[in-house]
């Protein structure tokens, strides 16, 4: 028995059975292959990106870091400037 303690998720695996280098359980069947279909603007946020995906599941992605910033002028999330400039006086 093996548990990822990480994800707080118990799996039990037969070791007969499971491959030794990968730790999968080739009797499982293999993932479905899904693409998003549409973002859901209204999951946005400073980072989070929210996805529903063709088989109607919906799926956000977070990011360790802001990628937007919220804009009171159309009170919307925008994404972040990332340009580096020099400032006038020549300090970075």
């Amino acid at each position: 028995m093996k548990e990822n303690e990480r994800q707080g998720v118990q799996t039990v695996l037969q070791p007969e059975k499971a491959d030794p280098l990968s730790g999968m359980d080739p009797r499982k069947p293999k993932a479905k292959k899904v693409k998003r279909v549409a973002e859901i603007p209204a999951y946005r946020n400073d980072v989070r990106d929210a996805y529903r995906l063709d088989d109607g599941t919906e799926v956000a992605i977070f990011y360790p870091q802001a990628v937007r910033s919220f804009d009171e002028e159309t009170q919307s999330f925008v994404p972040v400037e990332k340009t580096v400039t020099d400032a006038e006086d020549g300090a970075h």
